[in-house]
């Protein structure tokens, strides 16, 4: 009963509970085996502080339920270095 909770709640209702981030990458470097992508926030008034080695959700604006995890490299003002 739990895991469809669960399910219910992280296909359906989480996406609409979440405050949503938009970001645009306007840099793409590729660093020995990292893949580093700078992000600017769109929306200073939403952005969120971020620690390195922290990671967060990122999706594609045409695929908003299929995110993955990726680490925060490093935060300058509104900019976020993501390693991948």
């Amino acid at each position: 009963m739990l895991a469809l909770i669960a399910f219910i709640y992280k296909r359906y209702i989480y996406y609409y509970i979440i405050p949503k981030n938009n970001y645009k990458i306007t840099n793409i470097l590729l660093n020995n085996n990292y893949l580093i992508l700078n992000l600017v926030a769109t929306n200073p008034s939403k952005f969120i502080n971020f620690k390195a080695g922290q990671f967060a959700f990122f999706s594609l604006a045409n695929n908003l339920r299929d995110e993955h995890p990726f680490s925060i490299f490093s935060q300058n003002d509104l900019n976020i270095k993501v390693g991948i």
